[in-house]
């Protein structure tokens, strides 16, 4: 959990769920940590309510499906798009064609996919929302590529 002092806690599923309030909170939510099924390690998350019967709601379906996950083989957990990111801009000069095609994918990866994807986890990505971001991307363009390259 966290170095802040807890002031409620609630277990569930044999000690698989745990809901919990933090002291040092203003609006005391409910946070959950889930033990992820046939896995090492939790998973957190914020449940966005004070109210133990929906936080409970919350984490019962949270938890249904990371055991749904697990059935069909998914990732349960994931890296944020901006580590990807990172990583790729790290790995792909040594296996592009050329330096101008580093610096065209970089300049749309930084220019319109980061700012799109910023919160969005590998797992969380779908078809339906790629075919969004490109509609968004159509409808957001960008005049000056070097700004992008400065922030």
């Amino acid at each position: 959990m966290s170095d802040e002092k807890v002031i409620n806690s609630q277990s569930f599923h044999d000690g698989k769920v745990v809901l919990y309030q933090l002291e040092n909170r203003p609006r005391k939510k409910w946070l959950c940590r889930l033990k992820i099924p046939n896995g090492t390690g939790y998973l957190y998350r914020g449940t966005g309510t004070s109210d133990l019967y929906e936080a409970r709601k919350f984490a019962d379906n949270l938890y249904d499906e990371l055991r749904m996950r697990v059935k069909l083989g998914e990732a349960v957990t994931s890296r944020e798009f901006k580590k990807l990111l990172t990583e790729f801009e790290t790995n792909y000069p040594s296996e592009a064609p050329s330096q101008r095609r580093v610096t065209d994918i970089c300049l749309f990866l930084r220019g319109y996919a980061l700012p799109y994807f910023t919160k969005n986890k590998l797992t969380e990505l779908s078809e339906a929302e790629v075919t969004k971001f490109f509609d968004w991307r159509r409808a957001n363009p960008k005049k000056r590529h070097q700004q992008i390259l400065q922030s």
